[in-house]
């Protein structure tokens, strides 16, 4: 889905001078920032006024086809959503909600933008299904599976909802209602007025489409409160912390406190690898963190956090430094596009990778410290390959995947949590 690059050597650069820094989340950390890194530039927009969140991103096949139909749920503010494991849409007016805390609780993965709540329960071996609905070729829509919702609001109120279709990938339909019947809305949601953007925004209360980002093209990274999916199913972590542009950004990955204003690598690709790792207190860790921009010549953000205020104060301080760093860069996108699945994993983690011929490749894991943990020859042919890769010998935490291809080696930040 995603294009990797692998970085084969480090030329030069030439080092901007540091600043500091601030994003104010406001009190509670009731706001999202989106922060440009080469001009500084803050956009502030209220996380309390929505609830869902629509990509509307085009589809480009084969490898970028996520993005057009990914629905993210504000959990931010408390929204919840399960999915009931038998009820359709024919039977919307008898919506039965008994045993509901027993339904499948559906989050959005804090590793992508790619996949939202409503999406997690894609079949990740087709990249027209997109777990709320699947793309069907006579219509060239993505026509939803007939699927009731509920949604828990902030205010413990309920709503059923059921996404319809996504026409020509154009305009999102969707129903909700009150458990009583008595409000049914009919909601859309058109891509075309914000085809510049990530993700458009939608209040079930105000029943009313927002528009909160800047350009796609004008941020790096956004700082936010979201929920942590490195948990333990009974126990969900909601942070604040650092979320970077996929579009925008090919990976962040942190490294030891260093002077260089570049990093060879390995980059991760997961919008998380800042994330809050660093904010154990209000004295955040000592890492350095690296930011490379798309492209064969890179633009490198050195990120470090300097100070967490904590919720009360939604106040953060961080240093930046940019470099132009010239880079050998290869673009394996078509041959080598790689998809890492599920986020995170525990015994076994799926992985599609896109070849231009037949050969013998060699998968590894290693740890953020580089020890050598695991590796298997596979047997990969021309086109698409789906591996399942067994991580139970591994203790929770984060690990680097690398796969050599007929044109580089291409390395993935993985999650294994139990």
């Amino acid at each position: 889905m995603k294009k990797l690059f692998t970085v084969l050597s480090l030329c030069f650069s030439i080092a901007a001078v540091a600043q500091t820094d601030t994003a104010d989340l406001s009190a509670g950390a009731t706001d999202m920032v989106f922060y440009n890194a080469a001009t500084r530039t803050k956009t502030h927009a209220s996380n309390l006024d929505w609830h869902l969140a629509f990509g509307v991103r085009s589809a480009i096949p084969p490898y970028k086809t996520n993005q057009a139909a990914a629905i993210r749920i504000n959990e931010a503010i408390g929204v919840e959503l399960y999915k009931s494991p038998s009820q359709k849409v024919s039977s919307w007016s008898s919506f039965d909600t008994t045993g509901w805390t027993g339904w499948q609780r559906m989050h959005n993965p804090d590793t992508t933008w790619t996949i939202g709540a409503f999406n997690v329960n894609k079949d990740f071996s087709n990249d027209y299904n997109y777990g709320w609905g699947s793309y069907n070729f006579g219509p060239h829509s993505v026509i939803g599976d007939s699927s009731v919702y509920l949604l828990k609001m902030p205010d413990g109120s309920f709503r059923k909802i059921a996404i319809l279709n996504l026409q020509y990938d154009t305009a999102y339909n969707f129903i909700f209602d009150k458990l009583d019947n008595s409000d049914l809305t009919t909601g859309q949601v058109r891509k075309r007025p914000y085809s510049n953007k990530m993700f458009v925004y939608y209040s079930l209360s105000a029943k009313s489409v927002m528009d909160k980002e800047p350009a796609i093209t004008d941020w790096d990274m956004v700082f936010t409160r979201y929920n942590n999916t490195n948990y333990d199913a009974g126990n969900l972590s909601q942070d604040m912390g650092v979320l970077t542009n996929d579009s925008r950004v090919v990976g962040a990955m942190a490294s030891s406190v260093a002077t260089q204003p570049c990093y060879n690598g390995p980059y991760s690709t997961y919008i998380n690898a800042i994330g809050k790792t660093w904010m154990q207190s209000t004295s955040p860790d000592s890492l350095t963190y690296y930011v490379a921009a798309d492209g064969s010549s890179q633009t490198a953000y050195r990120f470090v956090m300097n100070y967490f205020g904590g919720s009360y104060t939604g106040q953060m301080a961080f240093t930046t430094s940019t470099s132009s760093c010239a880079t050998g860069i290869t673009d394996v996108a078509a041959d080598g596009a790689l998809t890492v699945y599920p986020v995170p994993a525990s015994d076994v983690v799926h992985i599609s990778l896109a070849s231009a011929t037949a050969y013998a490749g060699t998968i590894s894991v290693t740890d953020v410290a580089g020890r050598a943990l695991i590796a298997e020859s596979h047997a990969l042919t021309a086109g698409l390959n789906h591996i399942s890769f067994n991580t139970a010998i591994l203790q929770s935490g984060n690990y680097i995947l690398s796969i050599n291809t007929a044109s580089g080696t291409v390395s993935r930040m993985i999650a294994v949590a139990r």
